[in-house]
């Protein structure tokens, strides 16, 4: 029942995280938190870490919204603030070209000197 309402998901609004903050709260062992790290992490979402390219660099078994899942939703909507956090709205804005983000001027900011890789 519950796969089957998340099919017909037509908006979806979700947090993007920080791939070393999520590391921890998903409880990665720490060498495997490094490894992530030294791949080029920057973010997590959906049970995936990316490098700021939009590359998965680890996939994360997780309860919920699939990758799979992620791209077929009509809509979706990413919130994230703080300069912090820049890397990874970056890569995360790598999966959709019709993401719509909302973000804060600080992150906005950082973005920007970065060169929105």
């Amino acid at each position: 029942e519950i796969e089957k309402r998340i099919k017909a998901i037509d908006l979806l609004l979700f947090g993007i995280g920080r791939a070393d903050t999520m590391a921890r709260r998903r409880g990665l062992n720490k060498n495997l938190s490094k490894d992530i790290l030294k791949k080029g992490g920057v973010g997590e979402a959906f049970g995936n870490f990316f490098s700021i390219e939009g590359k998965i660099i680890l996939h994360q078994p997780s309860i919920g919204i699939s990758m799979e899942d992620f791209l077929s939703i009509n809509d979706a909507i990413a919130v994230a603030g703080g300069e912090e956090k820049a890397e990874a709205i970056i890569a995360i804005s790598q999966l959709r070209k019709d993401l719509v983000l909302v973000i804060d001027e600080a992150a906005a900011n950082k973005i920007k000197i970065l060169g929105g890789k």
